[in-house]
């Protein structure tokens, strides 16, 4: 309940600055299902979304037809974040491809690219460029 209290203390702030607040729901653990993952990340994104944030970052759930029902019900921009290096640069590419087909806005990746080699990060820089932009 303290993160509600402080992120709704934020949100009423930030109108006063018009200033937009973006918010990042996440698990306090990793070792949910699938289902369960999907159905507290919704819950998560819904309380976040009616408490007034501007933007929603969230973690691909795993399925994209879940990404499309968070842009459906959630009328505001919604970006995929990157996450810890994990997984192949063909599992990244095809979760934010899966993202941006599902109507999120764009994604924040680090980690998966700057603790990669130097060419190997810039190749992905130009691949997420390439389905971001389509």
């Amino acid at each position: 309940m303290l993160s509600l209290k402080l992120i709704s203390s934020v949100i009423e702030e930030s109108k006063k600055w018009d200033m937009p607040v973006l918010v990042e729901p996440l698990l306090s653990r990793n070792t949910y299902s699938i289902q369960e993952k999907i159905e507290l990340l919704t819950s998560a994104n819904r309380v976040a979304f009616e408490l007034g944030v501007d933007i929603l970052k969230v973690s691909h759930p795993g399925d994209a037809n879940v990404l499309k029902d968070w842009v459906g019900a959630f009328n505001i921009p919604i970006i995929l974040l990157g996450g810890s290096k994990s997984g192949s640069t063909d599992d990244l590419l095809k979760n934010v491809k899966e993202a941006i087909n599902a109507g999120i806005k764009g994604a924040t990746i680090g980690r998966n690219i700057w603790q990669r080699p130097t060419e190997e990060a810039k190749d992905l820089l130009k691949s997420l460029a390439e389905i971001i932009h389509k």
